[in-house]
């Protein structure tokens, strides 16, 4: 079906369910947008024709509703009036439980051709049954990743009958990799609880250094009469740890104390309103008769009326009345309510997920029984990650997150090993007591290593196109090489820089840990700082090849200019903030002062970074200027 969202509709509806989010109101002729309930209004009318199909069978009017579940695409923008939505809804499964007949609907809805949402919903026709030879049940889009850590593991994988590896699967398929699988899968019954065929079909790829998907693996399984589907349960064992993290506890109430009241509720005195506005036209919401016909109290409350009732809550207490940041949205329906009834939810902000709010809710009756469980996956508000560059150093830098996180440990003591094994020196060491001396001997056998790799740095081409190293002093008759800074080495910049990046991606490595990283932000850095951001977030650099990459950067960078026997040169760069001096001192006066002092003392003195207007500039120079510049 196709569905168009009108204003009025919007209006009734919002009225009805208690929606009073100014988004969906009209405001000085700003656009209108509309509540992601009309994913399921739109739906509704296909969802009754399935009810009512002839597969589904009798017992009509004994369905109860269990559960909904909404997922918006990432890319879709929110609904608005005028946005047509058509509708395409299919039984992926009908068996018999211990509380009837058992039935799924699920489906996409689509805008402007588009796939905008995923909505998927059960429902159970109480002491009814189906024909255990009409019974059967579809999976499918089933994702799994499972991660490969060792040679038996992967040869245990391609040794499965039905994983069958492509052509280059054994370039792809090696230690430490990860397998994404994407798997249909089909079910018929024996009994109740018995199948007796099951079908799985698929493929597997892994994912390359630029993010592509490599196809390694189409799965093909077929299988008689089983309990469990073998595939299903060998990847649910070996599955890689969710992007999951939940809080200690039951997390933390995001009604504001002495809101309580804000969160009640009172189920309409009559569904006929509602059931208008939803399509949902089910004679045991609006007919006494009826409802007593089935055995229930009373005509009862639309679910989706309370589902409704209670995302409204949600919007404004967990997603800060923005609408367009509720990705995902699933009610479980546990009790009846019936008109009049007053409701209260409560919400929790449990844990993290993909970088978005894990939030749960519970609506309950004022005589405190539950009649709604929901969860939310709520998107961060809109952010960015930005990245300092060098004179952010600090000696310790990172050292209380290293203790505390495993994640980040992990990078400090990656980059330890790799700073040892290829340049011979401690990173570690230099981060947590800044020395003012290091020593790099090339004697033993692990040392011969590292002085080639330090043998193996050059500048470019010099004249007539001879190689310039980077390390003169460096020869294969050198016994050591000593690094000195009169500062600490720390603050040498080929140190610094090394440093800054490590801290920086073992930062974001605690934060992806825990779930904190919102996927799709926005990522930037200054100076050094682009290469920390490209690194940490967009994982275009390995930790090795960025520590490689800053190395040779700040040692190009501390060769520029010539130095003395303890590492000084005669130049610095210094912070300035003009208004420290005077509030009518500003950019303009600074680029005069440092003009003046450039032309009297005929040494370089230049503004190098214009960082925050009229409040941050980086001067560089001589020291001898620079000596000018602060009197």
């Amino acid at each position: 079906d196709t569905f168009l969202i009108t204003e009025d509709h919007v209006n009734s509806l919002c009225r009805v369910v208690g929606n009073r989010s100014r988004h969906f109101m009209r405001i000085l002729g700003a656009e209108l947008f509309a509540p992601m309930e009309f994913y399921h209004v739109a739906s509704t009318p296909v969802i009754m024709r399935i009810l009512s199909a002839t597969a589904f069978g009798d017992g009509q009017l004994s369905v109860v509703h269990l559960y909904n579940k909404l997922r918006i695409v990432d890319s879709a923008a929110p609904l608005m009036v005028g946005d047509a939505l058509t509708s395409n809804m299919y039984m992926s499964g009908i068996c018999n439980t211990g509380s009837g007949k058992l039935v799924k609907v699920v489906g996409n809805l689509r805008r402007r051709g588009q796939i905008v949402a995923y909505l998927e919903t059960e429902f159970v026709s109480r002491k009814q049954r189906i024909s255990i030879d009409k019974a059967y049940h579809y999976e499918y889009d089933q994702r799994f990743t499972i991660s490969l850590d060792s040679a038996s593991e992967v040869a245990a994988l391609m040794a499965k009958d039905w994983f069958a590896c492509s052509d280059d699967a054994l370039v792809h398929l090696v230690p430490g990799s990860q397998v994404e699988f994407c798997l249909d899968a089909e079910y018929r019954f024996k009994r109740d609880d018995v199948y007796s065929s099951i079908s799985t079909t698929g493929h597997a790829f892994v994912r390359a250094p630029a993010g592509a998907a490599v196809h390694v693996a189409d799965i093909l399984f077929k299988c008689g009469t089983s309990l469990k589907n073998p595939v299903i349960e060998y990847l649910s064992r070996h599955e890689a740890p969710s992007d999951e993290t939940m809080f200690d506890g039951d997390g933390y109430s995001l009604v504001p104390p002495g809101n309580d009241k804000l969160t009640q509720i009172s189920a309409p005195e009559t569904n006929r309103e509602y059931a208008r506005l939803s399509a949902d036209g089910n004679p045991i919401h609006t007919n006494a008769y009826v409802a007593d016909l089935v055995g229930l109290p009373g005509p009862i409350t639309h679910g989706m009326w309370t589902s409704a009732s209670t995302r409204a809550l949600l919007e404004c207490y967990a997603a800060n009345d923005e609408p367009e940041r509720i990705r995902m949205y699933q009610t479980n329906f546990v009790g009846i309510v019936q008109p009049k009834d007053q409701l209260r939810t409560k919400l929790f902000h449990v844990g993290m997920k993909g970088g978005r709010m894990l939030v749960k809710g519970m609506t309950s009756k004022s005589d405190g029984e539950l009649v709604l469980e929901c969860t939310a996956e709520i998107e961060q508000p809109t952010t960015a990650y930005v990245f300092a560059g060098q004179g952010s150093q600090e000696v310790g830098m990172g050292m209380d997150l290293y203790g505390q996180s495993a994640a980040a440990r992990s990078i400090w003591d990656r980059a330890e090993r790799h700073m040892v094994d290829k340049y011979g020196l401690s990173l570690l060491e230099i981060v947590r007591i800044n020395p003012k001396e290091l020593v790099v001997h090339f004697e033993s056998i692990t040392g011969e290593r590292v002085q080639r790799s330090y043998m193996s740095l050059s500048r470019g081409l010099g004249k007539m196109g001879k190689r310039v190293p980077l390390f003169p002093d460096i020869t294969p008759d050198s016994p050591s090489h000593t690094y000195r800074s009169p500062t600490g080495l720390l603050n040498a910049t080929q140190f610094t820089q090394v440093a800054l990046v490590t801290y920086a991606m073992a930062a974001v490595a605690d934060m992806r840990s825990k779930s904190l990283v919102q996927m799709g932000a926005s990522f930037a850095g200054h100076s050094l700082g682009e290469y920390a951001a490209l690194s940490s977030v967009s994982e275009l650099f390995t930790l090795e090849d960025v520590l490689d990459i800053t190395f040779y950067r700040g040692m190009l960078m501390q060769s520029a200019v010539g130095r003395d026997s303890q590492g000084r040169s005669q130049y610095g760069m210094v912070a300035v903030d003009p208004s420290r001096v005077s509030k009518t001192v500003d950019e303009h006066v600074l680029a005069l002062v440092v003009e003046a002092i450039c032309n009297c003392g005929q040494e370089l003195l230049e503004i190098v970074n214009f960082n925050v207007r009229g409040l941050q500039y980086v001067v560089a120079g001589t020291l001898r200027q620079l000596s000018a510049l602060r009197l």
